[in-house]
């Protein structure tokens, strides 16, 4: 089973509600850095670590603004 050493906010769905994973989890790690390089700000911010979990599993986060990055950009975050 796979950990989430240090931070939780780019850890999988998958790995935090202890199901079996694999690439997918990877390619989503790399969604959450990119949305950090563009926003320079976290994809999931909350208040406590419950309510960040939710909102990583529930997949809750603000969309970055239309227009100032590249559709590409966008869709592989979104992805």
């Amino acid at each position: 089973m796979k950990s989430c050493v240090g931070t939780i906010l780019y850890c999988s769905p998958e790995v935090l509600q202890t199901h079996p994973y694999g690439e997918k989890a990877d390619v989503w790690t790399v969604g959450c850095i990119l949305y950090q390089m563009c926003a320079l700000a976290p994809p999931f911010q909350t208040s406590n670590m419950l309510a960040l979990v939710n909102c990583i599993v529930g997949g809750e986060y603000t969309p970055l603004k239309e227009g100032l990055y590249s559709q590409k950009i966008s869709n592989t975050i979104k992805r």
